[in-house]
């Protein structure tokens, strides 16, 4: 019983014997239910993803009538969507409402919106990922319990969506240091009792069901290199660039919110779906999450191009997001890093063709950069790089990187995005 009497004395609220029992019951079954649903939640989504891919290349016959159903499913949910406003995008706005401003919403809702909508957008081919809606689904689940046991916990709903991001990930310490991040503000014994206990339950549950139906991988198969002290000066070239590139995202990702569910969306959607959609069959490489895009290698493209493909994903993404439909921009944002990195790699190799053997850890680099500036959780993607790349390769080059771009956000100061357009000081709080 020690479990049970540490949660409840953290507790401001003073707790019946059985309110004790089921509040260490809720939090580690809680979190066992977020990695089954998250990781259900991103295998359906490879497999929507396959299937759509199928289609296309299946014959020229298939692929119009499929292109038309595409355009009516299309205009269909976006007028759904219109209808019932507040639940497109990756739902974090709504999470953030909910957690500082009290502004309560409706979990199953939230849940059902977020699901459907990241389906379609993912078989659609917009470019969205799958990891910010895991946070949505995991707050919402969490939600839905404390409803159903009658009682509001904060605290659970903040750790059911680091629970999410963690099962996404296969990443329990990214998870746990997203919670911290993300919520320093309320950092206190309870509160971290409960978010060990949700995202560890929650990576174990989500690991045992990826090894038994997905041999899931991310960025396994990078071939990370120490960095020579000689390049470091490429290093912070890096980190200035993936710092604009990150305030670029938010201002303009901040600047678009006006369009999100507004009457241009309601037109431009279903169009934005045939676009994606045929691009999937003509130019993938300019749709969907970002996988294919992280692959590149300068060796195969020019450098023109690969500029080119960096420039289009962005604007797609902002597009994308503010969409109405949902998904997130995680991993759209690490696929814009990796290319960032590729560049700098065949600027740098005109004069110094040695730093070509470092090509994978510079678009690591720009990969994680690239996410830690833009969702403003630093700290959370130096921890998502080492657990997800299975190295400590990088630990001093990614480390001085992200410390740059901290500092650069301190000297500069610039306007974070959410804070104007949510209505709440998010200035040190993150997007993801």
């Amino acid at each position: 019983m020690d479990y049970i009497n540490l949660v409840s004395s953290l507790e401001k609220k003073r707790y019946t014997k059985k309110d004790r029992i089921i509040t260490a019951v809720q939090i580690p079954l809680t979190g066992i239910i977020i990695g089954f649903v998250v990781t259900l939640f991103i295998y359906l989504a490879s497999k929507i993803i396959s299937f759509s891919n199928y289609l296309i290349n299946y014959n020229n016959f298939i692929f119009a009538i499929v292109l038309a159903t595409v355009f009516i499913i299309a205009i269909f949910t976006t007028y759904t969507n219109y209808k019932y406003k507040g639940y497109i995008g990756n739902g974090i706005s709504i999470l953030s409402m909910d957690y500082y401003e009290n502004n309560d919403f409706n979990p199953y809702r939230l849940l059902f919106f977020t699901i459907i909508n990241s389906y379609l957008a993912f078989f659609f081919g917009f470019t969205l990922g799958t990891e910010a809606p895991s946070v949505t689904i995991g707050a919402s689940v969490a939600k839905i319990g404390n409803k159903a046991l009658n009682k509001y916990d904060r605290d659970i709903v903040m750790a059911g969506g680091s629970s999410g991001f963690a099962a996404a990930f296969i990443a329990p310490i990214a998870g746990f240091i997203h919670l911290l991040e993300v919520h320093r503000h309320r950092i206190r014994k309870a509160f971290i009792i409960k978010g060990i206990v949700m995202i560890s339950m929650s990576y174990i549950s989500s690991y045992i069901l990826q090894r038994l139906i997905w041999n899931r991988e991310l960025f396994y198969s990078m071939d990370i290199i120490l960095i020579p002290f000689n390049l470091f000066y490429a290093v912070i070239l890096v980190s200035i660039l993936s710092f604009g590139i990150g305030e670029l995202f938010s201002f303009v990702h901040g600047m678009a919110q006006r369009l999100r569910g507004g009457r241009l969306m309601l037109y431009l959607t279903p169009i934005l779906a045939l676009g994606f959609f045929l691009l999937k069959k003509y130019y993938p490489l300019l749709s969907g999450n970002g996988d294919m895009a992280i692959d590149l290698s300068i060796l195969d493209k020019g450098l023109f191009l690969m500029l080119l493909i960096m420039i289009i994903r962005f604007i797609f993404m902002i597009l994308s997001e503010n969409a109405n439909v949902s998904g997130g921009t995680v991993l759209p944002l690490i696929a814009l890093g990796a290319i960032l990195g590729e560049i700098i790699v065949s600027i740098i190799s005109k004069n110094d063709p040695s730093i070509l053997k470092y090509e994978n850890t510079f678009k690591a680099i720009g990969m994680f950069c690239c996410l830690g500036c833009a969702a403003n959780i630093p700290i959370t993607s130096y921890v998502l790089a080492i657990e997800t790349l299975h190295t400590y390769q990088i630990l001093l080059s990614l480390g001085i990187a992200l410390i740059f771009i901290v500092f650069l956000k301190k000297m500069i100061n610039l306007p974070f995005a959410y804070k104007k357009y949510y209505r709440i000081e998010l200035d040190d709080r993150s997007i993801v």
